[in-house]
C-alpha cells in the first residue's frame, strides 16, 4: 500500500473523484493534520500521474474561498443579547426615561451643534419594554446569522457601526425628525450587512446572474415588512442603517479569505473597544448635561428592581 497525502478534506474529496473516474481503487483515512488516500502499490504510480495531470490542467481554476466563519455555538451570542437586554431595561423605567431621553436621544439640532454622542446613546434607549424586546429578539436572530458568516467580533462591530452611522446619516437627511431612540437602526444594519456580504460573495464565487440580486431583494423585502411600523417609527433611520450595513457587509465580503477567526486577545480588544465607545458616549452625555444624579438614580432603580 502507498499513501498520497491531502492537506484538507476538500482536496482529498476532489482527488478521490479523480481516482474513481479512472477506476483506481483507494481508501481515505483521516489523520490529525491531514488526510491519507491509500492506493494499491501496483497502481500508485498511475494514481500520482492522474492527480498531477488534474492539478496541472486546473491550476488556473479559481479556488473556492473560505467565505464564512464557522460558528460552533450560538449560546454565547444569545447570552450576551440577554445581558444587554437586561441592562437596557434600566433605561425604560418611567422614573428615568425623561431625563435619559433628554440627555441621549438622537436629536438633529443637538448633533449638528456638536453633541456627537447622541447617535450612540440613542441606540441604548427605548420607549417601553415592548420596544426593547422587539428590537432585541429580532436583533438576536440577525446577529446569529451574521456571526455565522463573519464571526462574532466582526458581527458586533458591523451592528454597532451601522447603527451609529445610520443614526447620524438619518438626522442629516431627515429635516423633520424631532428625536429618535432605539436599537432598530443597528438591527436593520445587521440585516443590511447580511445582504451586502452575501451579495459580494455571490459575485466573487461566480454564482448565477440572479443570485446576488436575490440576496439584496430578500433584504429589502424584510426591511419593507419589518421596518415600516406606525407613524412614530423613524423609517429613515431604518433605511439608513440598512444601507450602511450593505456597504459595510459588502466591504467585508470583498476579502472573505481574511475571515479565518481572531485570536482571543484580538477578540477581547474588539469587544472592549465597542463597550468603551458606549461608556464614553454616556459619560460625555451626562457630563455635558451636568445631571450626574442620573447615575445614583439608576443605581437606586436597579437595586429596587432586584430586591
Amino acid at each position: 500500500m502507498n499513501v498520497i497525502r491531502a492537506q484538507d478534506p476538500e482536496t482529498a474529496s476532489i482527488w478521490s473523484l479523480v481516482l474513481h473516474s479512472r477506476g483506481i481503487g483507494h481508501t481515505i483515512r483521516f489523520q490529525n493534520d491531514y488526510i491519507e488516500i491509500v492506493v494499491e502499490e501496483d497502481r500508485y504510480r498511475e494514481a500520482l500521474l492522474e492527480i498531477e495531470a488534474f492539478e496541472r490542467e486546473n491550476y488556473l481554476w479559481p479556488k473556492r474561498p473560505k467565505t464564512t466563519y464557522e460558528l460552533k455555538r450560538v449560546e454565547g451570542i444569545v447570552f450576551v443579547c440577554i445581558v444587554v437586554s437586561s441592562i437596557l431595561s434600566l433605561f425604560v423605567s418611567d422614573a428615568l426615561r425623561p431625563t435619559l431621553f433628554n440627555i441621549g436621544a438622537n436629536q438633529r439640532d443637538a448633533v449638528l451643534h456638536g453633541q456627537w454622542w447622541r447617535p450612540v446613546t440613542a441606540l441604548t434607549l427605548h420607549v417601553d419594554p415592548v420596544h426593547l424586546l422587539s428590537n432585541m429578539s429580532l436583533g438576536t436572530i440577525f446577529l446569529i446569522l451574521l456571526a455565522n458568516m463573519v464571526g462574532p467580533p466582526l458581527a458586533w462591530t458591523l451592528v454597532v457601526s451601522s447603527g451609529v452611522l445610520g443614526n447620524f446619516i438619518s438626522i442629516i437627511l431627515n429635516h423633520n425628525v424631532g428625536s429618535s431612540v432605539g436599537a432598530s437602526t443597528a438591527v436593520f444594519g445587521a440585516l443590511g450587512s447580511i445582504s451586502g456580504f452575501l451579495f459580494i460573495r455571490a459575485i466573487r464565487e461566480k454564482y448565477s446572474f440572479r443570485r446576488p440580486f436575490i440576496y439584496l431583494g430578500a433584504g429589502v423585502a424584510l426591511l419593507s415588512f419589518l421596518g415600516v411600523g406606525d407613524e412614530t417609527t423613524d423609517r429613515m433611520a431604518h433605511l439608513t442603517g440598512f444601507f450602511v450595513g450593505i456597504l459595510l457587509g459588502g466591504l467585508i465580503g470583498v476579502n472573505p479569505e481574511s475571515l479565518v477567526g481572531f485570536s482571543k486577545r484580538r477578540e477581547f480588544l474588539i469587544y472592549s473597544m465597542l463597550i468603551f465607545i458606549v461608556i464614553v458616549s454616556w459619560v460625555t452625555a451626562i457630563n455635558a448635561s451636568g445631571k450626574w444624579h442620573v447615575i445614583v438614580d439608576s443605581a437606586r432603580y436597579l437595586m429596587s428592581s432586584l430586591w
